[in-house]
């Protein structure tokens, strides 16, 4: 994301206007819903083991809501980690005891 990030001063003018205002607008109305959530929900995100979710999501999600590094990756880490401990427990068949 950065580096799409990085291109955004070589767009034209025309569609540079577009895409920023764009971006603002996805950031202020989900950030909305964030702060209501809290960190929980970017963790929850992180951590669900399905295909397009992941640490790489939750880093496209802090940076578009505008999270501070310091502050996302500790709950990246932990999504990660409770993903990681999730299908640890499906493989072990930890599940069929329930």
């Amino acid at each position: 994301l950065s580096r799409l990030l990085a291109l955004l001063p070589r767009l034209p003018e025309r569609w540079r206007g577009p895409v920023e205002r764009y971006l603002a607008w996805q950031r202020k109305r989900h950030a909305r819903k964030f702060a209501r959530l809290g960190d929980v929900a970017l963790v929850l995100v992180v951590a669900v083991p399905l295909p397009a979710t992941g640490a790489w999501t939750g880093c496209l999600l802090a940076t578009l809501l505008g999270i501070p590094p310091r502050r996302a990756f500790p709950l990246i880490t932990l999504g990660v980690l409770l993903a990681g401990g999730i299908v640890l427990a499906a493989s072990l068949g930890l599940f069929a005891l329930l």
